[in-house]
């Protein structure tokens, strides 16, 4: 069995259906390629491949080169987007790296955050986004910073109820969790 990437968008455009696309994928690929090896690669019957060949012959998709098929330019046109939506991730990625430094200069107009404060806040930040809860304002990671502040004044180790927090998945850390989980820091005393 073969995986075969498929541009919906470009399909759609197009007018093809998602086996049509698959044909034209294999036989764009390997340039040109007899009707019997598509039809092993795809898991279909070799005379349904020869209808969907004659159809697309017809819709000027591909055409035929003694007994064996090529894709034309027509297709070929569809399959280059395909490649630039495919470079233009990495852009995506960095536009989704560049949303946390927003977030961050968006809270820094409500309250001064620290330089060492910012990589916990990028850890909650990369963290909600691991449990498909991503952060799209500034407001959580401030409310963020305020149960930190809270837990510890009342006295609970911070990295300990961050690791809590990622143990059970919670979206947030609030001082009501922690105090039903976490025992309380001992004081240390001087002797």
């Amino acid at each position: 069995m073969r995986l075969i990437a498929i541009d919906l968008a470009a399909c759609k455009e197009a007018g093809l259906s998602v086996e049509e696309w698959c044909i034209l994928t294999l036989l764009h690929h390997e340039c040109s390629c007899k009707r019997t090896d598509v039809a092993a690669a795809l898991g279909m019957h070799r005379a349904s491949l020869w209808r969907r060949l004659r159809n697309l012959e017809e819709r000027g998709f591909v055409h035929k080169d003694g007994d064996s098929y090529r894709v034309s330019e027509k297709f070929e046109r569809y399959s280059c987007q395909e490649r630039e939506s495919a470079q233009s991730l990495p852009q995506e990625r960095q536009q989704k790296a560049d949303k946390f430094g927003e977030l961050l200069s968006e809270l820094r107009k409500h309250v001064e955050v620290g330089e060492k404060v910012a990589p916990i806040l990028k850890d909650f930040y990369d963290y909600r986004r691991s449990v498909k809860k991503p952060i799209n304002t500034y407001r959580p990671l401030l409310s963020y910073l305020k149960s930190l502040k809270e837990i510890k004044e009342a006295g609970y180790d911070v990295q300990q109820a961050i690791e809590l927090m990622k143990e059970r998945e919670w979206q947030t850390l609030t001082l009501e969790y922690v105090e039903k989980t976490l025992p309380k820091q001992q004081p240390k005393f001087r002797w």
